[in-house]
C-alpha cells in the first residue's frame, strides 16, 4: 500500500471530517471526493484552500497531496477560482 496522507476538510457548509488519501494522488482528484462525499452540488473545479498566517492559499488541482505536506492540516474545500464561501 502506498504511503498515505490524513487531514481534516472543511466544506463551504462548515462541516468538517477527516480524509485519508495515498499521498500521490492530485488535488483535484481528492477535491472531487471530498465534494461527493459531503453532496458539495456546486463544485465544478473542486480544489483545497488553506489559510497560514491569515493568507489564503489556493492548492493548485494538478500538484500532488504530498507536494503541499497537508498531513495532519486543516483544509477548506471549495471550487477553483472561487471563494470558499461560494
Amino acid at each position: 500500500m502506498p504511503p498515505e496522507l490524513t487531514f481534516t476538510v472543511q466544506s463551504p457548509k462548515g462541516n468538517s471530517d477527516e480524509f485519508t488519501f495515498d499521498q500521490n494522488k492530485k488535488v483535484g482528484v481528492a477535491a472531487k471526493e471530498v465534494a461527493d462525499t459531503f453532496d458539495y452540488q456546486n463544485a465544478n473545479n473542486p480544489t483545497f484552500f488553506r489559510t497560514e498566517d491569515g493568507e489564503r492559499e489556493e492548492l493548485q488541482r494538478n500538484r500532488t497531496l504530498v507536494s503541499y505536506d497537508l498531513d495532519s492540516t486543516t483544509v477548506i474545500l471549495s471550487d477553483s477560482g472561487k471563494g470558499a464561501s461560494e
